[in-house]
This record gives structure tokens, sequence and C-alpha cells, in this order.
């Protein structure tokens, strides 16, 4: 994983326009019945020994013998189907969104590394999701990207002491009224505009901008977008729909997510855009607001998410494109003529 200087030429290209589609996950071999011992009922099952010299004798199979020949077949089909599809499925690159109270998080899978970028003010919520994030893995972060200032450092503040997580860096300069909460001094600063090669094919460009406070104060704002790109997939992370203005307009169509506090004018901010696929933080936006905002703003179906506290949520990031988790999905469809008039 190498972080290095801003590749313009990346941040200005377009992804393949690759529609997004809920596909769900791929269907896994299941682990096939175990035959039952022939045998007729109430006589127990036989050997026969045709060896040579020797007199069929018959011999009783113990049930001892018959369960160590049905855990045999049972961790062969394992190896064989089951694991095999575990493995494949976990080496895909992903990007999993978790709930945190006020804000969501970030982690990016792709081959060994993992990547949290980190904000919200609920550690509890963020144990719970990346304990089924990472569930039968260790849960060693290679490197905590901090995203927050003020409330929403609780999360990064209370993972920046953690022994499992190698590296810390942050988001945005110092500012005299900014909080820093609880994190490490002498953090390493991301610049403005990054580009994170996690591993070989999987990018993660980032940019930063600090906005003033529109009053006229000392205080300054974080805003931030995190695109996550793996051949034509992408992944769109924003801070906040009131700061989309920061950011030039999207120019590659993928799943869009903002993490944290949209207002209920904001959704207009951001659609209609070349999202095939909107995620929110479902602390910040209802269900109800999303069928009655989100219709006259699209001309097409499109697939919605909402990531609870505590809850991860899954995208995979295919060659072809984004797989939604379909349990997780809800179509919103378009207004009709008529609703729209």
């Amino acid at each position: 994983m190498a972080m290095g200087p801003p590749d313009e030429s990346r941040l200005a290209a377009a992804s393949p326009d690759q529609p997004v589609h809920p596909s769900g996950w791929a269907t896994r071999p299941l682990v096939p019945p175990i035959a039952a011992p022939p045998s007729e009922p109430g006589e127990p099952a036989t050997i026969i020994d045709d060896s040579p010299g020797s007199a069929s004798q018959p011999r009783t199979l113990s049930l001892t013998g018959w369960l160590v020949l049905g855990v045999a077949a049972v961790v062969m089909a394992v190896t064989t189907f089951v694991v095999p599809a575990w493995s494949a499925a976990r080496s895909t690159p992903r990007v999993v969104l978790l709930g945190c109270g006020s804000s969501l998080s970030v982690l990016i899978q792709a081959g060994d590394a993992r990547v949290v970028i980190a904000a919200g003010d609920d550690p509890a919520a963020y144990g719970t999701a990346i304990g089924r994030a990472l569930a039968f893995s260790p849960g060693r972060i290679d490197l905590l990207i901090v995203a927050a200032t003020g409330r929403d450092l609780g999360v990064p503040a209370d993972l920046a002491g953690d022994d499992r997580v190698r590296d810390v860096v942050r988001l945005g300069a110092p500012h005299p009224g900014r909080e820093t909460g609880d994190l490490p001094p002498g953090l390493a600063q991301v610049p403005p505009h990054a580009r994170i090669e996690i591993a070989p094919g999987v990018v993660a460009l980032i940019e930063t901008v600090d906005v003033p406070d529109p009053d006229g104060g000392a205080t300054f704002e974080l805003a931030w977008r995190a695109e996550i790109r793996h051949g034509a997939a992408t992944v769109t992370v924003l801070s906040d729909a009131e700061q989309a203005g920061e950011f030039a307009p999207l120019i590659s169509q993928g799943v869009l997510v903002v993490a944290r506090d949209p207002g209920p004018n904001d959704l207009g901010t951001l659609l209609p855009s070349p999202a095939g696929a909107l995620v929110v933080n479902a602390d910040d936006v209802d269900g109800s607001e999303i069928r009655a905002d989100l219709p006259p703003l699209i001309t097409t179906e499109l697939p919605t998410i909402r990531v609870h506290s505590g809850s991860a949520v899954t995208l995979l990031l295919n060659e072809s494109g984004v797989a939604l988790p379909t349990d997780d999905v809800v179509i919103v469809q378009p207004a009709s003529p008529t609703e729209g008039s």
C-alpha cells in the first residue's frame, strides 16, 4: 500500500460508464448430503472379507465407524466446495460501510490491506459493525485516516489508541477553534489531493477542503470526498451532503455514499447525478424521506441503502462494477408524469 502525490489525470478521468445493479452475492455450493449407510431396518451393516485364504466372516461396522466416515465426507466436501468459494469471495476488493452514529466510517479491504476512513460519535457502534465486517479475521487495521472534527472524533480518537492500528494520519490541517479531541499529537496530514494505492489495481483518491465559517469566525469545517476505484467499479464517499458544492461534479457512475447529516433539501443537491445507487446514514435519513424526496429527482429507478448504527454494509468491487447486497437494497422509482406535474 503506497500513498503518493496527487494524480491529476486520474482525478479528472472518467471511469467507464457501467450501471450498477443490485446483483447481490454469488451463489455458493452447498455441502452435499451424506448418504445413509445401506442396511436393513433393525440389522447392523456388514462388511464381507473376500481376501484369499480367509473364510467369509461377517463383521459389524460400529456406529463410531459410520461417524468417522460421515465426518470425513463433510470435511472433504467443505474443503472442496465451501472453503474455495469463501476464499474467492473474501479476496474480492470491497468497501464496507460502518454505522457509527453521527457519521459512517469506511473500511476498504483489498488483498491483505485494510484501510479505515473513520468518523462518528459512537465507538460502541463502530465496534459492533467492524466485528461483523471482520468476522473470523484479526482486527488489524493497516492505516487509520481520521476524517472528522468535533463530535465526529469519538470513533477515530478511540481507534487511534488501539494497538491493532498500525499507522494513523489525518485529513485537514489544525485550525484555531477546530476540536481535535483526544487524538495523538503530531499526526501526519494527508495532502489536499491524495492518491492512496491500497493494493494493485485498487486506489483511493481523497480530496480535502477546509470550509471557513460562513459567519466569518475562526472555525473551519472539514469537507472531504473519497473515490475508491477498482476496474469499472467506483464508490464515492462524501463527508456531508451540505458540502457537495465544495467539489467538482461527479463524472463517473458508481455508488454515491453520504456519510453524514444531509438536511431536508440536500438530496436535491446530489441528484440527478451519474450515481447508480445511493447510500445514506440511517441516523440522518428516514425511509419516508427517501420515498418522498427522491422520486421527483430521478428519471430511472435508483437502488438505495440506509446504513444503521452498528451495522456493516458490504459493497463488492468487481472488475465490471459494484455488487450491492440485495437484502439491504430498496429500489426507488421515479415519479410518474402526473406526480411530477
